[in-house]
Parts: C-alpha cells; sequence; structure tokens
C-alpha cells in the first residue's frame, strides 16, 4: 500500500473512524484504469465508474451543470472515484457544505486512492458509508437533517446510482424518489420530520386513505397529472361524469381554472413551494389525500378532509406502526400520481383513465399550462437527464432518466390490478401494460350504475390515544 493513500486512511480514520473500518474490509472490486486524459479512472463489473476519456473534465462538467452557488448545501448521493467532490466543494464557498452518501463501500474504497487528501480533510465535506442498509440509512438520515433545507440542493452521480448493492433496497429507492422529484424522501429528515412533528395531532383524529376501500366499485376514476397534454384533455373531464376525478396538486390550479372540481386532490411534497399550487387552488372544502410529511402549511389550513396514507408503516414500532397500518399503507413509493393511481385501485375502479399523464416532455414542456410549475417557467431538465423513449405511435419522444421510477410504478401497479387501466396520452411515453384511447366516452356506461364519493366526509376517522403520539415522537427523535 502505498504511502499517499496510507496518508489518506490515517485521514479517513481521523474524522470517519466508523467509515475508515469499512472502507478497510471493503473487497477490492472496482478495476482502476488509466483514461485518455492520462487520469485514473475505473469499472465495477461491466458498469463504468467514471468517464474512459476524460473523467476529472465530466466531474467538473457535473458540477457546474447543478448551478450551485456559495453557501448552498449540497444533498450528493454517490462519490464515484471521488472527482466531483472538489469541484463541488469550490462552488459552495466557505459557507457551505456537501454531505455525500455512497452505500458502496468498494467504489468509496476506490476513491480514497485517487481523491486528493485535502478532500477528505475538509471540513464541509461529510461522508456517509454503511456496512448494511441498517445501519447506513439511519446515518443517512441524520447527516441530511443537520443541512438547511432552503439552501440545499441535490445531486445525484449516475454510475454510482446504479452501482447501488442489491442488499440495499430502500437505499436505491429513496435515490429513485430523488431522482424523480428532487426531493427528500422520509428517510432522509429535513422538512420531512419537521412536517411530521408539526403535522401529527392533526393526523391522529384525521381519516385514513384506507377508509376508502371499495369506495367505486365497479366504477370510473380519473386520475390526473400535470403532464403538458392535459391541455387538449380537459374537455373530457368536463363534458363526462366519472365515479371519482383524482387529481395531483400540480395539476389541480389547471382543473380549478377551466372550473373543474376534483373529488380528491393528492400531495405529498414536504417543501416550502408545495403551498403554491394551494394558494392558486383557493380554499375548497374537498377531501385531500396526502402523507403525514407532507407541507405543514398546507394541512393546518386546508378546509377539507383529510385522509392519510404512510409510506412503509413497517418501520415504526409498537402502537405507531399499528396505527400507521390502520390509516393505510402506500405501497408505490409515494410520489403523488402512483398515490392517486393506487387508491383509484384501491377504491376498486372497474376502469381507470389517465389524464396529463406523459413521462415526456411534449413541445419541449414538462406541465400543463396553468400550472406553477408552467408558470415558472420550469420546463426543461439538464442535458444530461434527457433521453428518448417511443410514444404509442412509436416515434421518439424526449423523456427523462427521472421519470423511470414514475413509470416502472404505473406499470407495476397496473400489473396485476383488476381494473381496465388506459390513457388519454398516445402521444406521451408508451407504458406495458396501459393502452391508448382516443376518448373515454366508450367507458362512461359503466359510471351510472357506480358509486361515487359523495358520501366521502362521512369516513370514519382514527382515534388514536397518547401512546401512539409518543410511539411517533419517539421514532422521529431517533431518526
Amino acid at each position: 500500500m502505498t504511502t499517499a493513500k496510507n496518508d489518506k486512511l490515517a485521514s479517513l480514520r481521523e474524522r470517519f473512524p466508523l467509515i475508515h473500518n469499512i472502507v478497510i474490509s471493503a473487497p477490492n472490486l472496482v478495476k482502476i484504469e488509466t483514461a485518455r486524459s492520462g487520469a485514473k479512472t475505473g469499472r465495477l463489473g461491466a458498469k463504468r465508474v467514471c468517464s474512459l476519456y476524460d473523467p476529472v473534465g465530466e466531474a467538473v462538467k457535473f458540477a457546474a451543470s447543478l448551478k450551485i452557488k456559495p453557501g448552498d448545501h449540497v444533498a450528493l448521493y454517490g462519490v464515484g472515484l471521488g472527482y466531483h467532490l472538489k469541484p463541488l466543494l469550490d462552488a459552495v464557498g466557505d459557507d457551505g457544505q456537501v454531505v455525500a452518501a455512497e452505500a458502496n463501500a468498494s467504489l468509496l474504497k476506490a476513491a480514497i486512492g485517487v481523491i486528493d487528501e485535502r478532500v477528505i480533510d475538509d471540513a464541509r465535506l461529510t461522508l456517509v458509508c454503511g456496512r448494511d442498509e441498517e445501519s447506513f440509512l439511519p446515518d443517512w438520515s441524520r447527516a441530511f437533517a443537520a443541512m438547511d433545507p432552503d439552501r440545499t440542493k441535490v445531486a445525484i452521480h449516475i454510475p454510482s446510482f446504479q452501482l447501488i448493492p442489491e442488499n440495499f433496497p430502500k437505499t436505491k429507492n429513496a435515490v429513485e424518489m430523488i431522482r424523480m422529484e428532487r426531493r427528500f424522501p422520509l428517510v432522509m429528515g429535513g422538512y420531512q420530520t419537521d412536517n411530521f412533528r408539526k403535522n401529527l395531532t392533526v393526523v391522529l383524529k384525521s381519516s385514513g386513505i384506507a377508509t376508502l376501500a371499495g369506495a367505486i366499485k365497479g366504477g370510473v376514476a380519473a386520475v390526473v397529472g400535470a403532464g403538458p397534454s392535459l391541455d387538449k384533455q380537459i374537455p373530457f373531464l368536463s363534458q363526462f361524469r366519472y365515479s371519482a376525478v383524482l387529481c395531483s396538486d400540480t395539476a389541480a390550479p389547471a382543473l380549478i381554472k377551466r372550473s373543474i372540481i376534483p373529488d380528491m386532490i393528492f400531495t405529498v411534497d414536504p417543501q416550502k413551494e408545495t403551498k403554491l399550487h394551494f394558494d392558486m387552488v383557493g380554499q375548497l372544502d374537498i377531501p385531500l389525500a396526502l402523507v403525514p410529511t407532507a407541507n405543514c402549511d398546507v394541512v393546518s389550513q386546508w378546509p377539507g378532509p383529510l385522509y392519510f396514507g404512510f409510506i412503509d408503516p413497517g418501520r415504526f414500532s409498537g402502537p405507531a406502526q399499528a396505527f400507521a397500518k390502520r390509516m393505510g399503507a402506500l405501497k408505490s413509493g409515494g410520489s403523488v400520481s402512483c398515490f392517486a393511481l393506487e387508491t383509484a385501485l384501491m377504491m376498486e375502479a372497474e376502469t381507470v383513465i389517465l389524464f396529463g399523464q406523459d413521462f415526456c416532455f411534449n413541445r419541449d414542456q414538462i406541465h400543463a399550462s396553468g400550472t406553477v410549475p408552467a408558470m415558472l417557467g420550469d420546463n426543461m431538465y439538464v442535458d444530461e437527464e434527457i433521453v428518448s423513449e417511443r410514444d404509442y405511435f412509436g416515434r421518439e419522444v424526449k423523456t427523462s432518466r427521472s421519470l423511470y421510477g414514475y413509470r416502472r410504478e404505473f406499470e407495476n401497479l397496473t400489473k396485476s390490478c383488476r381494473a381496465s387501466v388506459y390513457t388519454l396520452s398516445p402521444e406521451g411515453v408508451c407504458l406495458a401494460g396501459i393502452e391508448p384511447i382516443p376518448s373515454p366516452l366508450p367507458y362512461m356506461s359503466a359510471v351510472a350504475n357506480s358509486c361515487c364519493l359523495a358520501d366521502i366526509k362521512n369516513r370514519p376517522k382514527q382515534k388514536a390515544g397518547g401512546e401512539v403520539a409518543r410511539s411517533f415522537l419517539d421514532w422521529i427523535d431517533r431518526i
């Protein structure tokens, strides 16, 4: 072992003793090679860790694409060979910080042999690694919870994401959630734990999403997202009657603007910006389906009934776990449109029609007009994220790697369900098991004899004792 690497390991042992022990015992699975630029590169099996041509230039470009400003905090998944750590530290400046999580200990071990010792010594850098998922996730949560959410930017190193070990499934799901919505999932703390704590009193006296089971049995549900195709699909929502119109919070303003009142709005995002959707919607006495980590200002000010669902209730203990399971478990990962589709299937809709679910950029737009993101000009991803897929006509369309997780969840939800699921977006990405239709007209006959959501406000509410609240608070304090 070289003197230089010994010095780096000594620095690692001094700053991160537990990670040092993990790295020392990790197998040497990464094959180090020489890139055409002369810098070191590497691969793990068939997957490359960084560029075969210019890994340093690639790292600089990656850091620049994030548009980081001095003072920012960077929540990074993926160390790779570590080349991007210094450009990120340079970008955040003296008052910023970088939390770099890496689940693959062999990858981190290889990076220690490549990165500059001064990077490891830099007090602005926090490294997170784990011998197993049970130790990795709590450490990751604590590190992110210490960051300032108002100035934190998320960064995903794609090669590292692709090399997450198979025995870290929850970690992979967490990173996919970040990629899909550029937000922290519950496991990461920050806004989530703060919202959970503030929402808890309301959660304990509200209805659970499980109470909606069978609510529209045999009916037709419209599941509305905010994709650009919604602009031309909205007339189908106003001309026909549905057992339930379930829409995402992002899509809600576009519907309200056209005088279409959904039967239920879904929200999961914890950020303060989420409230902008509801500011545009106004005060509506209609049901809101959400998770306990949703934006606390939305929860406290919403005038209609609240229906809570829990992501992975098994992570709680004792009374909290039992309460969460009674309220209803979300199996689709917690993204808002997946939550809406999962609820439609739980309500036992016979037919589900998807509106505005494009999974691609039509006319170089991500969102329908009349939505908050469209008004703010949030209409393209960075070039590195854009890939090509095929629509239902076999034509090439632009989409994003970050939308893969959404698509997979939609396909998984419909794979084994009894309902027939159709999309009104044939110009969107082709979804396995979901057929396109030109109009919902042939499916409206089922609505007349189906149950609608008129009685939704009379659904039973939970009655939780103090032991449930204490159990939840103990859990929040531990993560």
